[in-house]
């Protein structure tokens, strides 16, 4: 029932290290992220209008294991990447950019690991790759219906536009925000306004989430719109 040290866990990383014995191996140790006092998800459901209610500083008990893993790090030769820079500045906050950092109090959202892989490369030093040149695409996409920052209760209506040298084959609506991540609720049907579809708010969790919507063409494009906030309140 007693915590383990910072001096123990450094000595169980140095004999992790030291156990691993492939030849031409360069061992890295990625460092912890720090904790919120709050699931990053379920805070900023509940203050919509002030985000930074969810910020921190990063955790000082924390640190002193994060320190000890440095430490042992360098004591079997091994790098040390610090990742605290990539999710705090003075504070540690939920929302970086557009993204949400965090899927609970202790873990990462995929979209927010996926947004750090280059810098997480440039780190380890992997040869930079070139970006693949593709076609210019003439598809475009925006959400009409509903606007940004809308409240939506019961059954509501989604509207988007989408326009494209090339014929349409269809235009989703999908949502992330929790534990939602990119989650279709909605395939519009073609309509004098655009792409309508329908959304029954009550199939979800009340809370803060992301609207887009995804068109895709004949020649095998796909387009996202801007994304637009929506808060689910039922």
């Amino acid at each position: 029932g007693t915590p383990f040290t910072p001096a123990q866990w450094q000595a169980g990383l140095e004999a992790t290290l030291r156990d691993v014995t492939a030849p031409a191996t360069k061992k890295v140790v990625l460092g912890d992220i720090t904790t919120l006092p709050q699931s990053g998800p379920d805070c900023l459901a509940r203050h919509v209008s002030d985000v930074q209610a969810c910020s921190a500083r990063p955790d000082r008990l924390l640190a002193r294991y994060d320190r000890a893993e440095q430490a042992g790090a360098a004591a079997r030769g091994a790098d040390y990447i610090n990742v605290i820079p990539w999710f705090c500045s003075s504070t540690c906050t939920a929302i970086v950019g557009h993204y949400e950092v965090y899927v609970d109090r202790y873990h990462v959202t995929n979209t927010y690991a996926r947004f750090l892989e280059g810098v997480l490369a440039g780190s380890l030093h992997l040869p930079t790759l070139q970006p693949i040149q593709r076609p210019v695409s003439a598809l475009r996409t925006e959400v009409l219906i509903p606007a940004d920052r809308t409240t939506l209760t019961g059954t509501q209506v989604l509207d988007a536009g989408a326009t494209d040298d090339k014929q349409l084959t269809r235009v989703e609506f999908r949502l992330s925000g929790g534990t939602l991540r990119d989650k279709t609720i909605g395939v519009g049907k073609a309509s004098l306004d655009g792409e309508i579809a329908a959304f029954d708010t009550v199939t979800i969790p009340n809370g803060v989430y992301t609207l887009e919507s995804v068109a895709f063409d004949v020649a095998g494009n796909v387009a996202r719109s801007a994304p637009v906030t929506v808060i689910v309140k039922n």
